[in-house]
């Protein structure tokens, strides 16, 4: 099942990140509407799968790609694909670590990503309203 939305998603990334171009996106010829209910219920699906599946650590999946959008500038996910994939990676390396040294019984690591992911969230979404009341 978790394939098949990946398969499904994939099919419609490019419909997808002309979204970002919010109701313009409607001049390329995209069904606004439709494709924003069709991405948001297989975002869900992908999102409640995966987590029924890996637990509390695929919260990473939300976070890393808001913090990379961030730090590089863009939003063209093709682009940042690689840096999600290392940031990620280096991200729940860090975490463990903690984890398994911050005291001298082992943390659960989803404590310490839930955690430390929760603190770039809320950085992450400050810096994208503080950015929105600039450009206004």
């Amino acid at each position: 099942m978790l394939l098949i939305i990946l398969f499904v998603l994939y099919l419609f990334r490019r419909r997808i990140s002309c979204l970002s171009f919010g109701d313009n996106a409607a001049l390329l010829g995209i069904n606004v509407k439709a494709e924003r209910v069709l991405a948001i219920v297989f975002s869900s699906l992908l999102v409640s799968l995966s987590t029924a599946t890996c637990g509390v650590i695929s919260w990473l999946g939300l976070i890393i790609p808001l913090a990379v959008s961030d730090m590089i500038g863009s939003n063209n996910i093709q682009e940042n694909y690689i840096t999600c994939g290392l940031l990620g990676s280096i991200f729940l390396m860090l975490s463990d670590t903690l984890a398994r040294s911050l005291i001298s019984s082992e943390l659960p690591i989803s404590i310490m990503t839930g955690g430390i992911g929760l603190v770039v969230f809320c950085i992450c979404v400050a810096a994208k309203k503080e950015k929105k009341y600039e450009s206004a």
